[in-house]
């Protein structure tokens, strides 16, 4: 697969199906080629740690990558919920793990790219500790507000935040969460004043929106769409590089005036550091060609995910920017001086 911009989403359907039957004769190719023990691998079980609870995006992700790389390799792969200190336990789970290609990890935005960079440190280094994989699949934010806010844009919100006596009170799932940073954001790229209202989840969030407790939000758009839809709440603008097909006529904050803000919810697949290379090869392969089969992007999409399953360079590459721009939001607000409850 060439490099491409896994922002940009899963290309057309005729190139999905050269690429997918390229990716099974170079995985084949790689199978006949290689030793003894790699052709042997997987011989047994394959854990997947999610480092959250049941029923959110990340366990689906993790439970719809666990079926289809059982598929793919006839061998049981089991999905471990290992929830705690946002995403730490699990994550930490995965890096004592043996490195052998029989555990593998479900990183997120989170637990990935923010939580590394605010205090206190870690006991590990995701750049260190783990070995990245394939980037599984993304959901854009939307920034949207109570209907009771006069404002229906950028602009509008500006001018209504402009005109408050106090800041904004603005809805989020706490401290190292892409809603909270997208919060910190409206204040250093769009100089909206807020005053975070911190909840343990996404539900309570939105429900927090819907109610009236808070005035504004940042909410994966596929949580978000049934909202809007019903005038449970106002949207303001796409937190994505372009706009998407599920709200065509929604701009982006970026085409508002506003560049660079973009705020997605990632999900990708790693392995333990020191994982053998021939088996980081392999599933970093096959976990590409499954994420992006299209029965496998139509059963994302129903849950309003957007899968891209891309090269374990373009992974890299994808988790350098998003780590340097969370960095920036993260001293730009001061939080990098601040402690993590």
């Amino acid at each position: 697969m060439g490099p491409r911009d896994p922002r940009v989403g899963p290309p057309g359907e005729g190139r999905m199906k050269v690429l997918h039957h390229a990716a099974g004769i170079l995985l084949a190719a790689c199978v006949a080629a290689a030793p003894a023990g790699f052709a042997a691998y997987p011989d047994k079980p394959i854990r997947i740690i999610v480092p959250f609870s049941p029923g959110g995006t990340v366990d689906l992700v993790g439970r719809l990558t666990a079926q289809k790389l059982g598929e793919a390799f006839g061998q049981s792969v089991v999905v471990e919920n290992r929830g705690g200190a946002s995403a730490a336990i699990g994550t930490l789970a995965a890096v004592k793990s043996p490195p052998d290609g029989y555990t593998v990890l479900v990183g997120s935005t989170t637990s990935i790219s923010i939580r590394p960079q605010l205090k206190p440190a870690l006991p590990y280094d995701p750049s260190r500790d783990l070995v990245p994989l394939t980037l599984a699949a993304y959901v854009p934010h939307v920034l949207v507000v109570h209907p009771g806010v006069p404002a229906a844009n950028v602009k509008e919100l500006k001018a209504f935040a402009a005109a408050s006596a106090n800041p904004l009170l603005y809805g989020d799932g706490g401290l190292g969460t892409p809603n909270y940073m997208a919060g910190e954001l409206l204040r250093t790229a769009m100089g909206i004043g807020v005053t975070h209202v911190s909840y343990k989840g996404g539900g309570e969030v939105q429900n927090a929106v819907m109610a009236g407790h808070v005035q504004i939000a940042s909410i994966e758009l596929s949580v978000a769409s049934p909202l809007i839809a019903r005038g449970a709440m106002r949207p303001i603008g796409l937190s994505a590089a372009r706009r998407d097909a599920a709200m065509p006529a929604l701009a982006t904050i970026a085409e508002q005036g506003v560049p660079g803000y973009e705020i997605t919810s990632w999900f990708g697949i790693f392995a333990p550091a020191g994982t053998p290379a021939d088996v980081v090869a392999r599933l970093s392969t096959t976990l590409a060609a499954l994420l992006s089969d299209r029965s496998t992007r139509e059963s994302l999409a129903r849950i309003g995910l957007v899968a891209v399953g891309s090269s374990q360079q373009e992974f890299v590459a994808h988790i350098q920017r998003e780590n340097a721009k969370w960095g920036k939001v993260i001293r730009d607000a001061g939080l990098d001086q601040k402690d993590i409850e």
